[in-house]
């Protein structure tokens, strides 16, 4: 059973607002106070009248059983009860709607998706913080091992990339924290160099699990992107693969040159021979939703895959099946965006 709770003033201002159980003052509903109730949601109409007007007015609280509600989202049905708030002095001051919905209610799932995404930006804006102290750390020690191995060159080209890649995010946070994430710095990207590089990254990491990382690349077009952002989207992704599997899992990285819709795009797969998971898991990962975060602790990452990939004019391609492993395709034109 779905539904909300909130209490107007004799105005049929919003003072109150609670869903799901959760209080007003949460995330969720305090953007509503202050707000006529029929600015929110459909307007409560008995006999071509406001019922919440009615109930103020006479006293008398009034049920709706299967109410239909009709607006630009769609319509839903449920029962609402409209009760008389009074004061200390039995005066009454406003009502209470109770709403249950049985059927399908899009615009309840609007205001979920938008308390979720409220959160997922303030949990943003506190890790965007929170890493920028370990990443300065982290660059100094790689400057120090650097400077002390300089006679080992395949050591020096990694803590190379490693400090690069440092610089990458430091600008990157920087660029969040200052709201200007949208002013993207779109460049021509290698996408097998780039591969390259990334699989460098992560493989002390996947030789620490005994994980297996093969790579099919050859020479590809040129694609126009915003490489911090595409890089570390990829970077999501092999990640997520390194951390499902146990060891000696394998991961093969490759890229082609591919036809669709009638576009040409540089397609990049990744797949692993983990356990892989089922459909509602999926659907809920790529979906960013607070659940599959809680859960998992890779659905975040996944959605912000999704989330670069669609703003580089490309697709995201997830398949996955339990004990069958998973396959990530990620597509994006050869034509700049």
């Amino acid at each position: 059973m779905d539904g909300y709770k909130f209490v107007v003033d004799k105005n049929l201002v919003i003072v109150s607002w609670e869903m799901k159980g959760e209080p007003s003052r949460g995330t969720g509903g305090s953007k509503y106070i202050g707000v006529p109730y029929y600015d929110v949601v459909p307007r409560i109409l008995h006999n071509n009248a406001d019922a919440v007007e009615m109930v103020i007015l006479d006293g008398r609280p009034r049920t709706f059983k299967d109410y239909i509600a009709l607006c630009v989202f769609g319509c839903a049905s449920g029962d609402i009860t409209v009760s008389p708030v009074s004061d200390e002095k039995l005066e009454i001051v406003g009502a209470e709607v109770r709403t249950d919905c049985f059927t399908h209610c899009t615009v309840l799932d609007c205001r979920r998706a938008e308390q979720d995404t409220l959160e997922m930006g303030k949990k943003s804006v506190t890790l965007a913080h929170g890493v920028r102290s370990p990443l300065n750390a982290i660059k100094g020690a790689a400057v120090y091992l650097k400077g002390k191995y300089r006679a080992d060159p395949g050591l020096v080209e990694f803590m190379n990339i490693i400090e690069d890649e440092i610089s990458k995010l430091d600008r990157f946070v920087t660029k969040f924290l200052s709201t200007s994430l949208v002013e993207s710095e779109f460049s021509w990207v290698d996408i097998p160099a780039m591969l390259r590089k990334i699989i460098a990254l992560v493989s002390l990491q996947a030789t620490t699990k005994n994980i297996s990382i093969s790579s099919e690349l050859k020479e590809l077009p040129l694609i126009k992107a915003d490489e911090c952002l595409f890089e570390h989207a990829v970077l999501n992704v092999i990640n997520n693969s390194i951390e499902a599997l146990e060891a000696g899992g394998a991961i093969t990285v490759s890229a082609d040159q591919v036809q669709h819709d009638d576009r040409e795009y540089v397609a990049i797969e990744i797949s692993d021979n983990g356990n892989g998971m089922n459909r509602s898991s999926l659907q809920g990962i790529s979906g960013g939703s607070q659940e599959s975060r809680k859960t998992s602790g890779r659905g975040f990452g996944l959605f912000i895959t999704r989330e670069v990939v669609q703003y580089h004019g490309g697709q995201l391609e997830i398949d996955s099946r339990r004990n069958s492993g998973t396959r990530v395709r990620i597509l994006v034109p050869v034509a700049a965006p």
